[in-house]
């Protein structure tokens, strides 16, 4: 679709009166408005818009006769339209740009990050980009999108969930024409997080959860795409990780039994205004600390924990026999079930009903191994 439009006087001269020859200089302004798409079962789908403002200058010219004013003026000859000047003042859209995140984040596959981008069109007077309203951006990856196409808003910008299937995908978003063909396009190239962060990012997704992670103290980047070293409370490097969430409100279970990354968990004063009441750690064959005092915890799991050493459950609800091979845990703090006192040579001893004890007791009648 094309309009235009003009306004503009004709010259006339007049020679003896007779000969008059005219030209036409026709200014105007006119607007190209081109849309297409295209729909079908294949890959090669689109929705697209383009409009071109133009301003030029058009002439005509010719000649007539002026035969006196008892006949009629006698159009000699009369030129074609030509046109003098044709330049182009808009282009929409004419561009896209990634907004964010950078290329070369990293991201892992198969989880979705949101991505967004800047339409913009050109003002070709001023040689200068401005944003484009309402433009088709068209989404190109073999991963997923929560959108085919998007439409810009007021500031240009776009934004899609994107999950990339694996670690060669790469999101690419388009601005074509009427036919498809291609006038502008941005790619988001990812870093892919190894398969071990993503696992231990997935842990920690599912502790956030688990502990009612929208009410703790403190969750900064948290569930974002952000590196893992950069949230709240996480050290990690080189596959290797520490939690540090004390007294940050953490209501509900701890749950990393089996990962192997983790040397340190430090979840300390989460009792005040809520319950962490449970705490399973088996398996994680690297952790070396565990601080875990000042709770409501009735359950601690940390079988096959073949490297701990330091351990601080105090001030909890547990109820446990103490193991025989928590002997190599030189550093073990915990609440005591038994206590033990003799009157008149006869022991007696009195059950807390929490804590710890050692096998044999309380009939034993002490505090220990004994062996």
């Amino acid at each position: 679709m094309s309009a235009k439009g003009s306004y503009y006087p004709r010259i006339e001269f007049e020679i003896y009166k007779i000969l008059c020859p005219w030209v036409e200089l026709i200014p105007y302004v006119r607007t190209d408005f081109e849309s297409g798409m295209r729909a079908s079962t294949d890959d090669n789908n689109y929705l697209a818009w383009t409009s071109k403002s133009y301003a030029g200058m058009d002439f005509r010219g010719g000649f007539n006769i002026d035969a006196g004013i008892f006949l009629p003026l006698i159009k000699l000859w009369e030129s074609d339209t030509y046109n003098l000047k044709d330049a182009m003042l808009l282009d929409m859209p004419k561009k896209i740009e990634l907004v964010s995140p950078e290329n070369g984040t990293k991201v892992n596959a198969g989880e979705p990050v949101e991505v967004s981008f800047k339409v913009s069109s050109l003002n070709n007077v001023a040689k200068t980009y401005f944003p484009c309203i309402g433009g088709l951006v068209n989404f190109v990856t073999n991963g997923e999108t929560d959108k085919a196409v998007a439409v810009s808003g007021m500031d240009g910008r776009v934004s899609v969930k994107w999950k990339p299937k694996d670690k060669d995908d790469q999101l690419t978003a388009k601005i074509v024409d009427k036919d498809g063909e291609t006038i502008s396009e941005a790619v988001f190239t990812p870093e892919y997080n190894d398969d071990e962060e993503a696992q231990i990012r997935e842990m920690l997704v599912k502790l956030y959860h688990d502990t009612d992670g929208d009410n703790w103290l403190h969750k900064d980047n948290w569930l974002s795409d952000k590196p893992i070293d950069e949230w709240f409370g996480i050290r990690y490097l080189q596959g290797w990780f520490g939690i540090y969430l004390n007294d940050n409100q953490l209501k509900g279970t701890i749950d990393m039994r089996g990962c192997t990354s983790l040397y340190e968990l430090h979840c300390i004063g989460n009792q005040l205004t809520n319950q962490l009441t449970s705490l399973n750690v088996s398996g994680c064959t690297s952790l070396a600390a565990l601080f875990c005092e000042n709770n409501q915890l009735t359950s601690l799991n940390v079988s096959d924990c073949t490297s701990l050493t330091g351990l601080d459950c105090t001030n909890n609800k547990i109820l446990s026999e103490i193991p025989v091979w928590f002997k190599q845990v030189t550093y073990f703090y915990y609440d005591v079930r038994y206590s033990y006192d003799w009157e008149n040579g006869v022991m007696k001893y009195t059950d807390k009903g929490v804590g710890w004890w050692y096998p044999g007791e309380p009939e034993k009648g002490y505090h220990g191994y004994g062996w």
